[in-house]
């Protein structure tokens, strides 16, 4: 669920898993954990729909609703990943304890 607040906060905006991801800090003195928006174009910055290609073998793709572009979506919780190193990322700053 998106955060009440994210419409006041300026994002990080990072490349990964070829895609494009908004990341959120926590607030100052919230003790909750990074949060990732996402993914988006990296060409045109419209979120992407996720879509089962294939028949007998189905492939996982992210596609751009705008610029018809796909990208390959691997397996598992990418948001939860994303979210995962960039608190790795802010810890290592000490910006996240």
């Amino acid at each position: 669920m998106r955060p009440s607040w994210i419409e006041f906060r300026i994002p990080f905006v990072v490349i990964d898993y070829e895609v494009k991801w908004q990341l959120y800090e926590p607030e100052v003195f919230d003790s909750s954990q990074p949060w990732a928006d996402g993914p988006y174009c990296p060409k045109c910055d419209r979120e992407l729909e996720e879509k089962n290609e294939g028949l007998i073998f189905k492939r996982n793709l992210w596609t751009c609703p705008t610029c018809k572009k796909n990208y390959d979506k691997p397996k598992g919780d990418l948001k939860d990943q994303v979210e995962k190193n960039f608190a790795a990322q802010l810890r290592r700053q000490g910006r996240l304890h």
